[in-house]
């Protein structure tokens, strides 16, 4: 699924459990891409919270990791403790980013996530960014 809210491009691959995107995932990145916005102004560039939560969707309810950063918000469901990022950030890239697996493949990562969500910041459209150079250029 991809939607876009005020701030954000989103996707979220399908839960296997639900048939469909996890609802709790979804207000987890919808919650974090807010908290990274409002931060975007008091943090550096190379800010980035990470953490877990127990997301209660369905019965079984799952763990999830995030990792959140001004570049990109991604979660990760149904992963443990134990879950090696760049393991995980290489399958989130195959699934929504358009990048080939490489010569590992996908096929011996540990661990899979049962379902993940992505939240990249929107750029602002080119007039915008060619209107703002102008201006720092010429205050006039």
């Amino acid at each position: 699924m991809i939607w876009t809210n005020e701030t954000h491009d989103c996707a979220a691959t399908h839960c296997p459990k639900l048939g469909r995107p996890c609802p709790a995932a979804m207000r987890m990145l919808k919650a974090l891409s807010a908290s990274m916005t409002q931060a975007k102004g008091v943090t550096e560039d190379n800010f980035q919270m990470t953490g877990q939560a127990g997301l209660n969707a369905c019965a079984e309810g799952c763990m999830a990791r995030f990792v959140a950063s001004h570049y990109r918000i991604r979660v990760f469901c149904g992963v443990s403790i134990t879950a090696d990022q760049s393991d995980l950030d290489r399958f989130a890239d195959v699934m929504l980013c358009d990048a080939s697996p490489g010569p590992k493949g996908l096929g011996n990562l540990p661990i899979r996530p049962r379902a993940l969500a992505q939240a990249v910041p929107q750029r602002p459209p080119v007039a915008t960014t060619i209107a703002r150079h102008l201006a720092a250029v010429d205050p006039t």
